[in-house]
């Protein structure tokens, strides 16, 4: 198999389509039928299931399809690494989901770049089941998650511990409580755990917010307009909470919101790579005490 043959297949995959496909990546479709029949022929199994009206993966193509993807990235990065380091001593990826870099992280950034000039730096952002993924295929040198892997060929080291509070733009007259989780008001966003424990020991099991969101960029901007009250990490609403454009929530819930942790990741065989020393400098200056 080549890369050629898996971005057919992956392309197909995507479109259900091979006219499509064959448009979309500038070849003819007898070129494009001929890439799959090769690739079928190299893994000995149908990876479609073809009709008059349809073009759907069969359970062979199913499996394939994340180790197809894989591998092009992986080539996608060597090539890029190749040409970075023409230019640059080297190269650090680092993963994590977006709103670590946009409220936690990037104040440190700048100061790193300023530090290492020699180092290309490049930000991936995702959900932690796809930087883990990335740090174990090596696209990612070091990963900054919420959710540790539990995969032995990995490092865990915590980083730090988020605050959750309490914020809307408007104080309600009296303090918030485990009923009023049920009310239009409350705009919900599941920060995982140990977040969703505690929160479906106030709600109850059968809980079904009025109003739920998947990424805190919008949860804030609702709140900022006066959308409710929810729950936010302090590193997002802190600044939002100095101007007055928010304000904290009054509640009395007992425990309050547990703090979200936040851990860093790397394969333990590149420990001593320059790349993961690097990476461990970013988040644990010299100067700071760390155990890993």
């Amino acid at each position: 198999m080549d890369i050629g043959q898996l971005e057919a297949f992956i392309s197909i995959a995507k479109t259900a389509n091979f006219t499509k496909s064959a448009e979309l990546l500038h070849i003819a479709q007898s070129t494009i039928s001929a890439k799959i029949h090769a690739l079928e022929e190299s893994l000995g199994t149908p990876l479609f299931i073809r009709t008059n009206r349809s073009v759907t993966l069969t359970p062979a193509g199913e499996y394939f399809l994340s180790y197809a993807e894989r591998i092009v990235s992986l080539a996608g990065e060597s090539r890029l690494g190749v040409q970075t380091n023409q230019r640059f001593t080297s190269t650090l990826v680092i993963g994590g989901h977006g709103s670590i870099w946009a409220y936690g992280l990037l104040s440190r950034l700048q100061s790193f770049r300023e530090k290492h000039p020699e180092l290309a730096l490049h930000l991936i952002t995702g959900y932690a089941s796809t930087i883990s993924q990335h740090v174990v295929d090596g696209v990612v040198d070091i990963g900054v998650v919420y959710l540790p892997p539990a995969n032995p060929g990995l490092e865990v080291i915590p980083l730090a511990e988020e605050e959750l509070l309490l914020v809307g733009r408007d104080k309600p007259q009296r303090p918030v409580n485990a009923d009023s989780l049920w009310s239009p008001k409350y705009v919900h966003l599941d920060w995982g755990a140990p977040f969703s424990e505690w929160f479906q020991s106030l709600s109850g099991p059968n809980y079904i917010p009025s109003f739920k969101l998947d990424h805190p960029s919008v949860m804030l901007h609702i709140l900022l307009e006066g959308g409710g009250y929810g729950f936010m990490l302090k590193s997002i609403a802190e600044r939002h909470l100095d101007c007055g454009a928010l304000v904290s929530i009054p509640h009395d819930f007992a425990p309050p919101p547990p703090r979200r942790p936040i851990f860093v990741i790397y394969l333990a065989s590149k420990k001593n790579y320059l790349t993961t020393k690097l990476g461990l400098e970013l988040f644990y200056p010299p100067s700071a005490s760390r155990k890993h």
